[in-house]
């Protein structure tokens, strides 16, 4: 049950990026060693050999020392305890070697000991940028405030799941003092505190409880199921007092009249134990029906695309890539042969070093979070591009390519498209939906802006030819917020309605409609798509940005509860 409730967790971890690596191998490290605790089998010669793997292929090796030290503290803090203490030294006496070895597997990489700097760096969240949580939104906190608890209840969104994964972990820590698992409390409790710390540790701590809180768990159940009718004293002592009243000759009709209360007696005694297994067994039952209608609804809602629009993920389902990668762009930069190097912003990195690598050289991806080629990113992305900060940055890394994301999430609200389109020092040659790419203005260029250059403000953006569905709506969607950005307001509306023609569920379209509508002047339609926004996912932004609205109607005993609900969930 817990881990049909993890797999949205465990999906954002298992995507294919290196940080894969991490979460099977976490999975692996904490079933052998809590196996082994628990005085079960266990293979602790797989944990040197994983590590060997681990060091060298993501720098999230180092949760697999912090679970060996939390085995050890395990074991340690069951040393207080008598009837405990010999299983934790034996324990301790059997696998020191092989957890001895998997702390040496560690030393077996290219950096050597410098590898642990970097997981050091990854394991402080960011490194040495003060900046990183800004734009990788997997180190953010997990919000928290009242309006978690309706998220809770929400049967169509698969992140309430989380909640649930938390209240179950809390009862499992409960569980874990109850029995003395004093080591596996802490392990759960620090867990937990980790997931609401950062974002990047819900995966770790889905695996957690599952495996951890799922055994305590299943314990308590099994013990309240399978609780046996307790001894009935009743029975023994009303058998004495008949025989000790009964005369010899009629022992035999006293023995059987003392029998009946007696059985009386243990059948009342053991009611509330029979009656309470049947309860446990009965919700236990409930809850795996109930778990797997929503899980089946939640299928539903995840081949059919409703999940993927509703929550604004660049995601959707089935096979390929993802609609926001500017593919299109790529192939007309390999094709007509642009000279590097290339500048792209940090959500493009990956891509780029995947898809036109090693050729063209990507700027900036992953593994450059922190340090100078970040801050400059960033401070290159708020300025325009005919600013001095420009010319030094395309002198110094000889950069001739701007290719830029116009992905409505995480693209376009990077930098000014506008500034972009009409800088002098870079002319835009290539334009859609979801890219744009930009060359340097200089006499070896030439022959490329002669040819390709375009004006942004006559772009012609043309759907795919056989797209899905799920592809139109999303072409649509982009679309209209690429032509907002260009201030081509009446072609923005045209494209939006066109693509909630496709799919009405979208709350970000709607979001997007009424600041179209409330920079035009029209109140009354603002508010009604503020609505409609609301009415299908609540989120700070369109909750503050009606307050306003309101407030500039001087309706301000409706603006105040609704900037006071989006300060809540900020």
């Amino acid at each position: 049950m817990l881990l049909a409730l993890a797999v949205p967790s465990l999906a954002y971890r298992l995507t294919p990026r290196a940080d894969l690596f991490t979460t099977l191998f976490f999975a692996l490290f904490l079933t052998e060693l809590w196996r082994f605790h628990r005085a079960e089998r266990a293979r602790l010669w797989l944990l040197p050999v994983v590590m060997l793997l681990w060091v060298n292929l993501h720098p999230g090796f180092i949760a697999g020392l912090g679970l060996v030290a939390a085995y050890v503290l395990c074991e340690a803090l069951r040393l207080p305890f008598r009837d405990l203490r010999a299983g934790a030294r034996q324990r301790l006496a059997i696998s020191w070697p092989w957890l001895a070895a998997t702390a040496a597997a560690v030393l077996v990489n290219p950096w050597g000991v410098a590898a642990l700097r970097q997981a050091r760096a990854l394991a402080g969240l960011g490194g040495n940028s003060q900046a990183a949580p800004r734009f990788v939104g997997e180190l953010s906190r997990q919000p928290l405030s009242w309006h978690v608890i309706p998220q809770a209840f929400h049967l169509r969104d698969p992140d309430s799941a989380f909640w649930w994964l938390l209240l179950a972990a809390a009862a499992a820590v409960l569980q874990a003092l109850r029995r003395r698992e004093i080591g596996a409390a802490l392990v759960l409790a620090v867990s937990m505190a980790a997931a609401l710390q950062k974002l990047r540790f819900q995966g770790l701590f889905s695996v957690v409880v599952i495996v951890i809180g799922g055994t305590l768990l299943a314990e308590a159940l099994a013990e309240l199921a399978s609780r046996k009718p307790r001894p009935a004293p009743a029975a023994g002592s009303a058998a004495l007092s008949a025989s000790a009243r009964a005369p010899a000759a009629g022992s035999a009709a006293l023995s059987a009249s003392a029998r009946a209360p007696a059985a009386g007696a243990a059948s009342v005694a053991a009611y509330p134990a029979t009656k309470l297994s049947v309860a446990v067994q009965w919700c236990t039952v409930s809850l795996l029906a109930i778990l797997c209608a929503v899980t089946t609804l939640r299928i539903a809602d995840l081949a059919s695309n409703r999940y993927y629009v509703v929550s604004a993920s660049t995601s959707s389902f089935g096979p390929g890539e993802s609609w926001w990668f500017p593919e299109r762009a790529a192939a007309f930069m390999e094709r007509e042969k642009l000279p590097g190097n290339i500048f792209q912003p940090y959500n493009l990195g990956g891509f780029t070093a995947l898809r036109l690598g090693p050729h063209y050289l990507d700027y900036i991806d992953g593994r450059g979070v922190s340090g100078e080629v970040s801050t400059e990113e960033q401070a290159l992305l708020a300025q325009s591009p005919d600013s001095p900060l420009w010319e030094q940055a395309a002198s110094q890394r000889n950069i001739n390519v701007i290719l830029l994301s116009l992905a409505r999430y995480g693209g376009l609200g990077g930098f000014d498209l506008n500034a972009f389109c009409g800088a002098a020092q870079w002319r835009p040659v290539y334009l859609d939906e979801v890219s744009l790419v930009l060359i340097r203005r200089t006499g070896q260029n030439k022959p490329w802006l002669d040819r390709l250059e375009l004006n942004c403000q006559n772009a012609v953006f043309t759907p795919p030819p056989q797209a899905s569905h799920g592809n139109l709506f999303e072409f649509y969607a982009n679309s209209g917020a690429v032509l907002y950005a260009l201030e081509r307001d009446t072609e923005a509306e045209a494209a939006w309605q066109r693509s909630l023609a496709l799919e009405p569920e979208d709350p970000n379209v709607h979001l997007f409609l009424a600041q179209l509508y409330q920079q035009q002047r029209r109140p009354g339609d603002a508010e009604r798509e503020y609505r409609a926004a609301l009415s299908r996912r609540q989120s700070a932004v369109a909750w503050y940005a009606l307050g306003r609205l309101l407030a500039m109607q001087h309706r301000y005993s409706e603006a105040e509860p609704a900037i006071a609900t989006a300060t809540t969930m900020t």
